[in-house]
């Protein structure tokens, strides 16, 4: 009796010890957080970290509130990986400064659209400086813009010289739109069995699916980059077949004369080739005897009749000379 007393004793020890040990456990989980106390908790007692979501189903919704939406482009020329987040939260910041780049490495076009939170039970949930830059980038689409308020302590940031977001029509309608398209975003993945939580990651994989990732643990970011640099799927049967060469040119028809046709000739007669006697070569014609285009006729001229020839007279008292020869002439 005095064994199984003392086996006993000792049971309820042990019981007591592991209770009080959980309790502390779970008192300083409760007291300083569950992100920071669960690196230093062994890998099988900590919770696997969140997968990626396929939304599928609401893939037509989500694509339309993308496109609505005015984004900051981080570089990339591949299919677009678009994140939505709040500086409000560290971990949204962590992920575009560390993650955004190397995706954008990876091949994607990163789009980035900035929201402010929704004021809860009536607290406020996001500062006059934050609701500024939200509206001006929403506008501007500035990169710089994002970069320096990404590297500022939301507590110093002031957003100096962007104009107030709280005054007016067309600033505080931006901030507006922002909520509710990250309310209708976060209605839409928890229908699809998705974690909600920000950053949030939506992209198509490799096998064209549309994915969506609350990145709250840093653990799945490695998944996010490694299902986004996968490689497209190869190529079909159809795809893979090598393209037929291409028809020969035919060569262009002549082009048409621009003056006067050219007239038809007979073709040359072909010469001898050797002269024989049999066959004189026929003497070449002199010019003078190559036909000549015809001349009209020339009428003939009328002649005028020579005048009347007068007989003279010799002057009355004168004798007519007498023709005479002489002796050593033979002409008279």
């Amino acid at each position: 009796m005095s064994r199984q007393a003392s086996r006993a004793r000792r049971g309820r020890t042990r019981t007591l010890v592991l209770g009080a040990f959980a309790a502390a456990l779970l008192f300083a989980v409760g007291f300083v957080g569950h992100d920071k106390l669960a690196p230093l908790a062994p890998a099988a007692l900590q919770p696997a970290a969140p997968q990626p979501r396929v939304v599928d189903a609401q893939a037509q919704e989500i694509e339309a509130l993308l496109t609505q939406t005015s984004w900051v482009s981080l570089g990339g020329a591949g299919a677009p990986v678009h994140i939505l987040a709040h500086r409000h939260d560290e971990t949204s910041a962590r992920f575009l400064t560390e993650m955004a780049p190397r995706l954008a490495d990876s091949g994607a076009e990163v789009r980035v659209t900035m929201f402010a939170p929704t004021d809860r039970d009536g607290v406020v949930q996001s500062t006059k400086a934050e609701r500024a830059t939200v509206a001006e980038l929403w506008l501007s689409r500035d990169p710089a813009l994002l970069e320096r308020w990404l590297a500022t302590d939301p507590a110093r940031w002031t957003a100096a010289g962007l104009p107030s977001a709280d005054e007016g029509v067309a600033r505080p309608g931006l901030v507006t739109l922002g909520r509710r398209l990250a309310g209708q975003l976060e209605g839409l993945v928890a229908a699809s069995g998705g974690r909600v939580g920000y950053p949030l990651v939506i992209w198509r994989d490799g096998a064209g699916r549309l994915r969506a990732c609350a990145c709250i643990d840093e653990r799945s970011w490695a998944v996010v980059l490694e299902d986004r640099a996968r490689a497209d799927p190869a190529p079909t049967p159809i795809e893979a077949v090598p393209a037929a060469p291409p028809a020969p040119r035919r060569p262009a028809p002549p082009a048409a004369p621009t003056g006067r046709p050219y007239p038809d000739l007979p073709p040359p007669k072909a010469a001898p080739s050797e002269r024989t006697s049999e066959t004189p070569t026929p003497a070449p014609v002199p010019r003078a005897q190559r036909s000549a285009p015809s001349a009209p006729p020339i009428a003939a001229r009328p002649q005028a009749e020579p005048p009347a020839r007068r007989e003279t007279r010799p002057a009355p008292g004168r004798a007519r000379p007498e023709a005479r020869r002489q002796d050593d002439s033979l002409f008279f």
